[in-house]
């Protein structure tokens, strides 16, 4: 019997006793991947390791002089994006994760950026938590885009944890108030109402989204939340789908399963 998931793919099928198609071992905090279903893993001491679709190794980049790594952008696998919110630092590296440029947000006239993320033309999208202002940036720090001050757009102030941006849009997670919705020019669009998400990735039409309460699909289409009920993610993580693979990540490392 196969388990059904609607991720536009059009349908996305795992039988529930599938074996992993390969396994990357270690002691991982997180992982992402890109849509050439490559994966990026990062342990405790901030080293980011890249492995190819069939778990072997290819590129690693390590700095512990940055702090606790936030986020890891890799919507464009060519140009990946680390930022490191203690020090307010972005680390631009290239597709061997060879460092291409350093930018502190301090010069850019941001106050205190709680995330960041790339933009689909590469420039960058920083949220600016003190100025309440979703801002984009050039990599040379010059303002090309920014948002309404939204302490006046909204009740209480958005605290994004996540930034997302993909097509014409621009995507905030903040756990108390949604996922909040921008248009590409910074301007706001809707909410949509799903609290506590800790994390969430666009798949074409559809979000997949981690939370306490365990991993959640969103049709933008239907409207529609529903819960990844996998038996082979009971003590799963994080969790990935890129065009017919799913990715997990559990105490063991992360694992590959093809649909």
């Amino acid at each position: 019997m196969a388990i059904l998931l609607l991720l536009s793919l059009p349908s996305f099928c795992l039988a529930q006793n599938t074996e992993p198609q390969c396994q990357i071992k270690g002691a991982f905090v997180q992982f992402t991947t890109d849509k050439l279903q490559q994966v990026y893993t990062i342990d405790d001491k901030n080293e980011i390791k890249k492995f190819l679709p069939n778990c072997q190794e290819q590129f690693f980049y390590n700095n512990n002089r940055l702090g606790k790594i936030g986020s890891f952008d890799v919507s464009n696998p060519l140009h990946p994006m680390i930022f490191y919110p203690e020090l307010q630092t972005l680390i631009l590296l290239d597709r061997t994760l060879s460092p291409t440029a350093e930018v502190s947000l301090l010069n850019w006239d941001i106050i205190q950026a709680s995330c960041a993320a790339l933009a689909v033309d590469n420039n960058l999208w920083v949220y600016d938590e003190v100025a309440f202002i979703l801002k984009k940036v050039n990599q040379e720090g010059k303002t090309m885009i920014e948002s309404p001050n939204l302490s006046l757009v909204f009740n209480q102030p958005p605290k994004p944890i996540q930034i997302l941006a993909r097509d014409n849009f621009v995507y905030l997670n903040d756990p108390e108030q949604g996922i909040i919705i921008f248009d590409r020019f910074g301007q706001y669009q809707k909410t949509i109402d799903i609290k506590g998400v800790k994390q969430f990735e666009l798949l074409n039409d559809q979000m997949v989204l981690s939370s306490e309460d365990g991993f959640w699909t969103y049709s933008f289409k239907r409207f529609q939340l529903q819960q990844l009920d996998i038996p082979i993610l009971k003590d799963a993580r994080q969790v990935s789908i890129q065009k017919g693979m799913l990715f997990f990540l559990n105490a063991n490392g992360v694992s590959l399963i093809k649909a």
